[in-house]
């Protein structure tokens, strides 16, 4: 797995890409994140809020996707939830934001 390091203004501006595809409703929910968020008792609408709410303290980092078809960095945020622990979010970009894995870490 490689690892990409962003600057902070890279990372600045692809939360910034993922606010325009929350407001302009261009995330797409991978059924793997569907039911990571089910187990919490979240829907989609809840995915789509957490999105809107990252910060660049949420960054964990960024991972190249094996998918040789449409090779792409997967970024990987872990916000603090509120009972303690951390959600563990994998997005991706292609034609918009696409949350690849969505769950409580």
């Amino acid at each position: 797995m490689d690892v990409f390091e962003p600057t902070s203004a890279e990372l600045a501006a692809f939360l910034a890409r993922v606010r325009v595809a929350v407001e302009e409703r261009r995330v797409r929910v991978t059924d793997y994140a569907r039911e990571g968020a089910s187990a919490l008792d979240w829907n989609e609408w809840d995915i789509v809020e957490q999105l809107r709410e990252l910060t660049a303290t949420d960054w964990l980092r960024c991972e190249s996707s094996v998918d040789r078809h449409r090779p792409s960095l997967i970024w990987v945020f872990e916000p603090d939830f509120w009972d303690g622990g951390k959600l563990w979010i994998r997005l991706v970009e292609r034609s918009g934001v696409l949350v690849v894995s969505f769950h409580k870490g």
